[in-house]
């Protein structure tokens, strides 16, 4: 269990269409919130603390696909006063084309409150 806010980056509430790929297989989810370090999937799915897969999704308003290998760091099987079930993704390896084009769209955002 957290305690506190531990968050590098503030995030912003964001329901976005986000596609991951493990192995063969494609997923297709959606967001509840997006940072620069990372994004929440909401699924009743998680996969396993520990998965790392290719992430790529699209923000609102930007014909740029946003490219990422992510990591699980933690997963939440059931909903509760602090959101949907799913899994908390951290991003590795962005590009930097990748990085501006987040950093740009989450510093203009005004959705740095709502959701759960």
């Amino acid at each position: 269990m957290r305690t506190g806010n531990h968050r590098r980056h503030p995030r912003i509430y964001l329901p976005v269409e986000v596609n991951y790929h493990v192995g063969e297989d494609l997923y297709r989810e959606t967001t509840l919130s997006l940072s620069m370090g990372g994004l929440y999937v909401k699924t009743d799915r998680p996969l396993e603390v520990g998965s790392i897969f290719h992430v790529d999704f699209k923000l609102p308003d930007y014909e740029h696909l946003f490219k990422a290998w992510g990591m699980v760091i933690w997963k939440k099987m059931v909903e509760d006063v602090h959101g949907p079930p799913g899994m908390g993704v951290k991003f590795y390896d962005v590009s930097v084309e990748d990085k501006r084009a987040l950093l740009h769209y989450l510093a203009g955002s005004q959705k740095t409150r709502g959701g759960y």
